[in-house]
């Protein structure tokens, strides 16, 4: 079968937009209304965590600052106080407490931040792109998701000595979180939730591999994922909101934002897991 140029576009003019995407014109119009939102949600996220950043490492010093004075006060106390000493040690070690709690809890979101920080400077980065580290701090990132955070087991297995990937961290981005949020909606009611996260080297691609302990999927099914507007997990009519969340243009996006690079996504069930697959071109310095 002859495969179709990469430089053809999936809209190519006015005349042909709704019929490129099956004749379904209102799902395609909520598909791109949805994107556009989270769009602008991105771009203010974007500025409110530089904002805050500066902020919160001022606190940081201080809290830091605030410890070394109170261990400064407390030498102090001791050498001049000539009674109640006791008293004073106890009211020094919880104050002590505290602070280190506060401190603590600030350098834990000071660390949300950097990773946060770290996927949106790679995302503007030209050039290879360290897929290792892309996902280390991205993976950091996704626990944002409660669910995720508190419910699954999460195993990484980086391979060492990865060559650079040739996509572009943006799309990459978008694509980890898609298959990311398939399988969290896919582990939602699953006994074991268990998700491990691979880098591999298998010449002449690398690959990264999302697997999932839940509920996987049917043969027919999986001949229709990558289709637009085509959505497995169906939808609740109690819960008419999970409308927007379920459009069925995941996959479909992730395939379509590949492909101009090189790059492929698969799903396969092995086992009694779920297995997405990426598989990216290496970063060439002549291309």
């Amino acid at each position: 079968m002859k495969e179709e140029p990469r430089t053809k576009p999936i809209i190519s003019d006015a005349g042909e937009s709704w019929t490129a995407f099956g004749n379904q014109p209102q799902l395609c119009f909520e598909a791109l209304l949805c994107k556009d939102q989270r769009g602008y949600l991105g771009e203010f996220i974007q500025g409110l965590i530089h904002n805050i950043n500066g902020p919160l490492q001022n606190m940081s010093m201080l809290a830091e600052l605030t410890m070394a004075g109170q261990q400064r006060a407390n030498d102090f106390a001791m050498t001049h106080l000539a009674a109640d000493k006791d008293e004073w040690k106890f009211l020094h070690e919880k104050q002590n407490r505290r602070l280190r709690q506060i401190s603590d809890q600030i350098g834990a979101f000071v660390e949300m931040l950097r990773d946060i920080i770290c996927v949106l400077e790679l995302e503007r980065t030209e050039g290879g792109l360290d897929l290792n580290q892309l996902t280390s701090r991205l993976i950091q990132v996704l626990r944002a998701d409660l669910f995720f955070k508190h419910q699954v087991a999460t195993e990484l297995r980086l391979a060492s000595d990865l060559p650079l990937v040739g996509v572009p961290a943006g799309v990459l981005v978008l694509s980890m979180v898609h298959l990311f949020r398939n399988a969290m909606i896919a582990m939602r009611d699953s006994k074991e939730k268990r998700l491990i996260v691979e880098t591999c080297w298998r010449e002449p691609q690398v690959w990264f591999v999302f697997r999932d302990s839940g509920c996987g999927f049917t043969p027919a099914q999986a001949d229709r994922f990558f289709e637009p507007y085509y959505s497995g997990w169906g939808i609740d009519q109690n819960k008419p909101e999970t409308r927007s969340k379920h459009l069925g243009m995941g996959l479909f996006t992730v395939r379509t934002a590949l492909l101009p690079y090189g790059a492929t996504v698969s799903i396969a069930r092995q086992a009694d897991e779920t297995a997405a697959f990426l598989k990216l071109p290496v970063f060439r310095h002549d291309s």
